[in-house]
C-alpha cells in the first residue's frame, strides 16, 4: 500500500488523477460519457485526493515529531557532554 501512495504522490501520479478526473468530467458534460460513469470518476478523483492529502499531513507529522525527537536528544547529549567537561576541569 505504502508503495502505491508513494508512486500517486509523483508528479506523474498526481497528473494521472487530475487529468482523469478532469477528462470524465468534460466527458460527462459533452454527454460522451454516460452521467453516472462520470460521477464515479468524479468521486473517485475526490477520495483519491483526499486521500493522498491526508497521508501527506499525516507524512508530515511524523517526519516534524522525529525531527524534534531528534533535536532533543542532540540537546541532552551536548548538556551531559557539558556537565562532563566541567567535572574533568574541577580534577
Amino acid at each position: 500500500m505504502e508503495k502505491l501512495i508513494d508512486m500517486m504522490q509523483t508528479k506523474i501520479g498526481t497528473v494521472a488523477t487530475s487529468s482523469g478526473s478532469i477528462v470524465a468530467g468534460v466527458a460527462t458534460y459533452l454527454k460522451l460519457l454516460p452521467v453516472v460513469l462520470g460521477c464515479l470518476a468524479s468521486i473517485t478523483g475526490i477520495v483519491l485526493s483526499v486521500t493522498l492529502i491526508h497521508v501527506h499531513i499525516k507524512r508530515n507529522k511524523r517526519e516534524r515529531e522525529k525531527s524534534e525527537f531528534e533535536h532533543e536528544k542532540i540537546r541532552l547529549e551536548i548538556v551531559v557532554l557539558r556537565k562532563q567537561c566541567k567535572c574533568s576541569d574541577k580534577l
